[in-house]
């Protein structure tokens, strides 16, 4: 039962940060979301377990990409 809570909190926010990417114009970060997010319940969507886990990682990319978004026009992408 807590899973499902899991998976639901984390789909709400991962459709959040996603549909906010795309009313600011960011679609390349938003189609990575939605396709990271898609390989990992892919992947490990089997159990209730992990599709917990693949949506909670899937929420934790969407984050990061909110605060570092893609850029492939900066020639030091990947650098830290």
């Amino acid at each position: 039962m807590a899973s499902i809570i899991i998976i639901g909190i984390s789909i709400f926010i991962n459709f959040l940060l996603v549909q906010m990417k795309v009313q600011n114009g960011n679609y390349l970060d938003a189609v990575v979301d939605v396709g990271f997010a898609m390989g990992l319940v892919y992947a490990f969507g089997s159990t209730g377990e992990g599709m917990a886990a693949a949506t909670i990682g899937g929420a934790l990319v969407s984050l990061w990409l909110l605060f570092k978004p893609i850029d492939f026009n900066n020639s030091n992408y990947g650098s830290y």
